[in-house]
C-alpha cells in the first residue's frame, strides 16, 4: 500500500498546513492586528509631527533671526545711533547754514562723544564742505556717491570701499537737510570705519558664548553692500545662489535654506534694521526636521510602526511561538514512537504554558502506563496463543496417532482410504498449528518457513507407506494470518492428498510422483497458489472441467477457497492437472 493509499479520503489537515504557512502563525496575526490597531494613531502621529515641524521651523527662523542679529548687535547700534544723530542734526537748519565755524564746533563734539565716527559733516548741494568734524574744507561736488545721494531727498546710507579721507572703508548714513518748501539744501553725513565696526563685532564675539554665523552683510535698497563681516572682497561667495539682495528686500523672507555661491549649503536669516537697511545672516545649514533630521513628518509615526510590530513579533516569539514550538517537537517526536523523556522545563514561559507543558507531561506519563499495561497484555496474549496452538497441535498429532492406529487394524480397503485420508488432514491441520505455535509472538506467520513443512508431511506420508513421493516448492516469503494460513494450508494438503493416495495404489513400489506447489506475489496485494501434479482421481480431476463428478475433497477444496476469498482455476491436460488460486492478502 503506498503513502496515498494509506491516507484516509476526509484527511486534509496537510493540506491546509501547508497552505496557511507563515500567514496562519502567531507571529503574523498579532503583528497584524497591532498594525490595524496603531493606524488611528500613526495618521494622528503624522498631523502632530507635521505640525510639530512646522513649529519647530518658526521657531528655528526666529531663533536664527535673533542669533544673527544678536551676533550684529554692536553693528546695528552703530549705525541706530548714526542714524538718530543725522536726523537730529538735520532738524537744526540754521546752525548748519548760517555759521561754518560754529557748526564745525558741533560736528567736532558730536565725534569726540562718538570716536568711533570717522567724520560728522554736513555738505550743501553745491558739494563744497565747509562744515565738518575734520576742520577742513572739501569739495564732493563731482563724487558719484554725493550726486546720487543728493537727487532723492531721503535718509541713505552708502559705502566707501577706500574712503575719501582716509585708507579705509566706511560706512556711511546720510540724511536730507530741507528748506521750507521741502527742497533738498543738502545733507548731513556720518562717516564710521568698517575697522571700528570690526573691533566691536570682535570684543562682543570674545565675551559671547552664543554661536556665530558664518557672515553677516548689510545692504541698503539697491542691493548695495554696505559692511560685511568677512571683508567686501569675495563677501559674494556666502550669497545665496539665484537670489539677488534687491528680491530678497522685497521678499523679506525671516529665514531660508539654500545652497551658496561657494557650493556649501547654508541656512539665511533675514532682518530689516531700518527704512532702506537690511541685514542677512549666513549660517551653516540648520536641519529642522524631526529631532535635528530634515525628514518627511510620517518619518517618525511609520519608525514607531514598524517598532511596534517587531516588538508584537519578537514578543510573542519569546513568550510564546518558541514555547509552542518545544512542545510540537515534543509531541512530533512522542507521535513517531520516541518514548525518551523530554525537557520541557520552559524558564521564562508565560504561566498559561507552563500549566499547558504540565498537563502534556501527565498525559505522557498516563500513555506511557497505558501502553505498558497493553504491552502486558499483549504479551500474556501471545503466551497464551502460543500455548493454545501447541495443544492443539498435539491435539491433532494425538488424533492422528489414533486414527493410524484403526488404519492399521481396519482390513478393510476402503475403510482404510478414508482412514488415511482423514489422516493426513489432521496432520496437515496439526502443522499448521506447530507452524503458528513456533511464531506466535508476531501477528501472522511466513509461508515460506510454514509450506515447506506441509509438503514435508505429505512426503513423509508417503515414505511410510513405502512409495516415493517428490513436492518441488518455491514459496515466496509472504505473511499471512491464522484466518488465511490454516484454509490455505488445508487446501494444498486436500490437493496434495490426491497425490498421495494415487502413491500409494500404484504397483510399482520403485516409481517417484513428483508434483509442482508454488506462491507467488501478485502485484501489492495479492498472491497466486500454483500445485501441479500427474493426472489422478480427486479434487483436481473433480474440479476439472472435463469431469462433472463431484467428490468431497471437491468440495472442501471449493470451501477452502471461498475463505480465503479467491478464484479457482483448474486446468487438465493429458498429463497433469494444474490446480491455481489467485486471492487477495489480508492485513493484520
Amino acid at each position: 500500500m503506498t503513502a496515498t493509499d494509506e491516507k484516509p479520503a476526509g484527511d486534509t489537515s496537510a493540506g491546509q498546513d501547508t497552505s496557511r504557512g507563515r500567514s496562519g502563525g502567531l507571529a503574523f496575526r498579532l503583528a497584524l492586528l497591532i498594525a490595524v490597531a496603531i493606524v488611528p494613531l500613526g495618521l494622528l502621529a503624522v498631523l502632530q509631527t507635521q505640525s510639530l515641524q512646522e513649529a519647530a521651523s518658526i521657531n528655528s527662523e526666529v531663533t536664527l533671526s535673533g542669533l544673527t542679529l544678536s551676533a550684529a548687535a554692536p553693528h546695528v547700534e552703530i549705525i541706530h545711533r548714526a542714524v538718530a544723530t543725522v536726523e537730529t542734526l538735520a532738524l537744526n537748519r540754521q546752525l548748519l547754514t548760517q555759521d561754518s565755524a560754529a557748526c564745525s564746533q558741533v560736528m567736532s563734539a558730536i565725534k569726540a562723544l562718538h570716536p568711533e565716527y570717522a567724520l560728522v559733516t554736513f555738505v550743501p548741494v553745491s558739494g563744497i564742505m565747509e562744515c565738518s568734524s575734520a576742520g577742513r574744507n572739501f569739495n564732493f561736488a563731482n563724487n558719484k556717491i554725493f550726486q546720487r545721494i543728493i537727487r532723492l531727498p531721503e535718509a541713505q546710507f552708502f559705502v566707501s570701499p577706500s574712503g575719501d579721507q582716509s585708507n579705509t572703508a566706511f560706512l556711511g548714513v546720510t540724511h536730507p537737510v530741507l528748506d521750507d518748501a521741502g527742497k533738498i539744501i543738502g545733507i548731513v553725513a556720518i562717516a564710521i570705519p568698517h575697522s571700528e565696526i570690526e573691533s566691536a563685532l570682535l570684543l562682543q564675539e570674545k565675551s559671547s558664548k552664543l554661536p556665530q554665523p558664518v557672515s553677516f552683510i548689510t545692504f541698503a535698497n539697491e542691493g548695495e553692500i554696505l559692511y560685511s563681516s568677512t571683508g567686501l572682497k569675495g563677501v559674494e561667495s556666502y550669497l545665496p545662489v539665484g537670489e539677488s539682495l534687491i528680491g530678497l528686500a522685497e521678499q523679506q523672507r525671516p529665514s531660508f535654506t539654500s545652497v551658496a555661491v561657494d557650493g556649501e549649503t547654508r541656512s539665511y536669516a533675514f532682518a530689516m534694521l531700518a527704512d532702506g537697511l537690511y541685514l542677512l545672516g549666513s549660517w551653516r545649514a540648520v536641519a529642522q526636521g524631526i529631532f535635528g533630521l530634515d525628514l518627511p513628518p510620517y518619518a517618525f509615526p511609520a519608525t514607531m510602526w514598524a517598532m511596534g510590530i517587531l516588538v508584537a513579533v519578537l514578543a510573542s516569539s519569546a513568550l510564546v511561538t518558541r514555547h509552542i514550538l518545544t512542545l510540537e517537537r515534543s509531541m512530533t517526536a512522542f507521535a513517531g514512537g520516541n518514548r525518551i523523556p523530554v525537557n520541557l522545563s520552559m524558564p521564562g514561559a508565560p504561566n498559561e504554558i507552563v500549566s499547558l507543558a504540565k498537563v502534556y507531561r501527565n498525559m505522557i506519563e498516563i500513555i506511557l502506563r497505558d501502553e505498558a499495561e497493553l504491552e502486558n497484555l499483549l504479551r500474556h496474549k501471545q503466551i497464551l496463543l502460543r500455548e493454545v496452538h501447541h495443544r492443539t497441535g498435539n491435539s491433532l498429532q494425538l488424533i492422528a496417532s489414533i486414527i493410524r492406529l484403526h488404519l492399521r487394524q481396519n482390513p478393510s480397503q476402503e475403510s482404510r482410504a478414508l482412514l488415511a485420508g482423514l489422516h493426513d488432514r489432521v496432520m496437515s491441520l496439526a502443522t499448521v498449528h506447530l507452524g503458528l505455535y513456533q511464531t506466535s509472538d508476531q501477528p501472522d506467520v511466513d509461508m515460506a518457513e510454514l509450506l515447506p513443512k506441509v509438503a514435508g508431511q505429505m512426503t513423509m506420508l508417503a515414505e511410510r507407506a513405502g512409495r516415493q513421493l517428490q513436492i518441488n516448492t518455491s514459496v515466496e516469503s509472504i505473511r499471512l494470518g491464522a484466518d488465511q494460513a490454516v484454509p490455505l494450508c488445508l487446501l494444498i494438503s486436500e490437493v496434495l492428498s490426491d497425490l498421495s493416495e494415487m502413491a500409494r495404489k500404484t504397483k510399482d513400489s520403485g516409481l517417484t510422483l513428483e508434483a509442482g506447489l508454488s506462491l507467488k506475489r501478485r502485484g501489492m496485494t495479492g498472491a497466486v497458489l500454483r500445485i501441479s501434479m500427474p493426472v489422478g482421481q480427486g479434487p483436481a480431476a473433480a474440479l476439472s472441467p472435463h469431469r462433472a463428478t463431484s467428490v468431497i475433497s471437491a468440495q472442501l477444496v471449493e470451501g477452502f477457497a471461498a475463505q480465503l476469498e479467491g478464484s479457482l482455476v483448474v486446468e487438465r491436460t493429458s498429463e497433469e492437472s494444474v490446480f491455481q488460486i489467485s486471492f487477495p492478502i489480508r492485513h493484520t
